[in-house]
């Protein structure tokens, strides 16, 4: 999936590059987060075309989902009452907390490394030293956060 703003939000909206059927869509989660269920709401028998997810605890953010016109919401932690929030609108897939989380670490690594590469010296010799500020700046802040992340998982 392509997201449109992969800079900012709790969660992520893209669309796939092709439409799957719902039935098809259910499957692929099960497949690729390891669980064997998946709690959803009812199917509306539409194509899936626009994904929504956000990991972890994303009750909170179907009325974002929504709003972004997804076909499918993928969370977890979605209580009995909430599911009924999607009024025929869109499909909530819930997938289970730690399925949802699971391959987080493996996400930050890649952006990790990805904005490195960018932001590195010496892919910016040719550029103006106002670049080539900005550009180190943003790496010591890149690496900063990376750290901490760090921490935080070595605490686990």
């Amino acid at each position: 999936m392509e997201n449109r703003w992969n800079q900012v939000g709790a969660g992520v909206v893209g669309r796939l590059s092709q439409p799957v059927t719902e039935e098809e869509f259910l499957n692929i989660l099960k497949q690729t987060f390891g669980t064997p269920c998946i709690k959803h709401s009812a199917l509306l028998h539409r194509p899936i075309k626009k994904v929504a997810l956000c990991g972890g605890s994303g009750a909170d953010f179907i009325s974002d989902a929504k709003r972004s016109r997804a076909d499918i919401y993928v969370t977890a932690d979605v209580t009995y009452h909430r599911f009924a929030e999607a009024n025929n609108e869109l499909v909530i897939a819930d997938i289970g907390h730690f399925e949802s989380e699971q391959h987080t670490k493996e996400i930050i690594k890649e952006q990790y490394r990805y904005w490195v590469d960018l932001l590195h010296p010496d892919k910016n010799i040719n550029k103006s030293d106002a670049t080539i500020k900005k550009a180190e700046e943003k790496l010591k802040e890149i690496n900063k956060i990376y750290k901490k992340l760090i921490e935080l998982y070595q605490k686990e």
